[in-house]
């Protein structure tokens, strides 16, 4: 039978062989830090140049990697899926004056400001080296449509004499090809929002076009909305642009500026305010948050 004395001093031998071994571990730490310290101190001339280097090659394939992944996530916009389909002229009893077509977005983000150019053999043409007649959109389809989204719209064409002239909506090899632009910020996704401070905001926007007067074409842009900040910065800066186009194709941008924000994490400002007022009646407008910036 074991005494309790014997235990006792089992457990005191083991403690003993512990703490000297936490000892002798805690020695050659401190010893490697002080060893460390004085060849840095001592020889710093070269250690400081050393340091410097490993630092500066980690940025330089740190931005290096980055830029590679950004423009990764640029390449991926296909503009070739961007389609026009079911294109129709329109007649009218000037002849043909509008388009009708479906758009189709089959991209990984929304595209806006979409117009058209087209091109086709009129009977005037027939006998010539060049048979081709090109025609545009007077102006563009400004709203958004957003990946895997169709929209038949209708626009009118820029004055054409031989569209004028046309007996009949059956154009000869009509081809028409879409010119637009699209949400960069879209392709970031996931993870990847980390690189563009735009993608990481939550935005609602809309445009209301109020008369001035009862009578006239002077009418004010507003925008009524609301941007959530789900980045992990505070925002300084937002900046909200409205194309407004006229009845005569003219389109003019015009910018609201929200500045001296204090807009912190996981907060939400109201976008509600008068943009501009325009002398004439708009025809297509589209008002878009187009930058945001961090606060100094």
């Amino acid at each position: 039978m074991v005494s309790p004395m014997s235990k006792q001093s089992e457990w005191t031998i083991k403690g003993g062989i512990i703490g000297g071994l936490f000892g002798v571990g805690v020695h050659l730490v401190l010893r490697t830090i002080f060893w460390c310290l004085y060849v840095f101190l001592r020889f710093w001339y070269i250690t400081l140049p050393l340091i410097a280097y490993f630092y500066i090659a980690h940025k330089v394939s740190y931005w290096w990697n980055n830029e590679a992944e950004r423009d990764a996530i640029y390449a991926s916009f296909q503009a070739d899926r961007v389609t026009l389909s079911g294109i129709r002229p329109i007649m009218t009893t000037s002849g043909i004056r509008f388009i009708e077509f479906d758009i189709n977005n089959n991209t990984n983000a929304r595209v806006f400001q979409v117009k058209a150019t087209c091109t086709y053999e009129p009977e005037e043409l027939r006998n010539e080296d060049f048979k081709i007649n090109r025609i545009h959109t007077e102006y563009a389809f400004a709203e958004h449509i957003k990946p895997g989204e169709s929209k038949r719209v209708r626009l009118p064409l820029e004055p054409n004499g031989y569209l004028w002239q046309a007996k009949s909506e059956n154009l000869t090899n009509l081809r028409c090809e879409p010119h637009f632009d699209y949400e960069v910020s879209d392709l970031f996704r996931g993870d990847m929002k980390k690189w563009r401070l735009g993608s990481q905001m939550e935005v609602v926007l809309n445009h209301v076009l109020k008369p001035r007067y009862a009578t006239g074409n002077r009418t004010y842009v507003e925008v009524e909305g609301r941007m959530t900040n789900n980045s992990t910065v505070t925002i300084g800066t937002i900046n909200v642009l409205c194309d407004v186009t006229n009845n005569a194709g003219f389109t003019d941008g015009h910018g609201k500026h929200y500045r001296n924000l204090d807009l912190k994490p996981g907060q939400t400002m109201s976008l509600d305010g008068r943009v501009t007022e325009v002398t004439y009646k708009p025809v297509a407008t589209l008002c878009r948050v187009n930058s945001v910036r961090e606060k100094d």
